[in-house]
């Protein structure tokens, strides 16, 4: 199962105190340990790596968060990988487009009857002194 970037045990390791390399190593055996073939593949400005791999018979764990350094381009990962017609694990590109500005997000919970925090949205740093409320 390619397994591109690994952005995912960055983080968990410094959510719970211990090594990105040790949460990998810690989903890998896993993996191992269960019978599983799997392949581990980094990626940058493509997904050029997964060239080598049979969308048929691969699934990606699909921990890609941005392509060529570019923040906020998540979507385009999962956008290449449905091109490429492989079936992979997390949110769909749609999802993740839409969790991108968060006051959208917002608005969905609350036409959803769901309670949110006060919110707004400055244009200009120099408004922050308008926001009276707290959070």
């Amino acid at each position: 199962m390619p397994v591109p970037h690994d952005a995912l045990a960055a983080r968990l390791g410094l959510e719970i105190g211990i090594s990105p390399q040790e949460v990998s190593d810690f989903r890998l055996d896993g993996l191992r340990e269960q019978g599983y073939t799997f392949e581990t593949l980094k990626f940058f400005d493509d997904l050029s790596p997964l060239d080598a791999y049979d969308p048929r018979q691969w699934l990606v764990f699909n921990w890609g968060e941005e392509l060529g350094g570019q923040p906020w381009t998540e979507a385009l990962v999962t956008d290449a990988l449905e091109a490429r017609g492989f079936a992979y694990t997390g949110a769909s590109s749609a999802a993740l487009r839409a969790s991108q500005d968060r006051m959208a997000v917002k608005q969905r919970l609350i036409d959803a009857g769901l309670p949110t925090l006060p919110a707004r949205v400055f244009s200009d740093p120099a408004q922050a002194g308008e926001w009276t409320r707290y959070p």
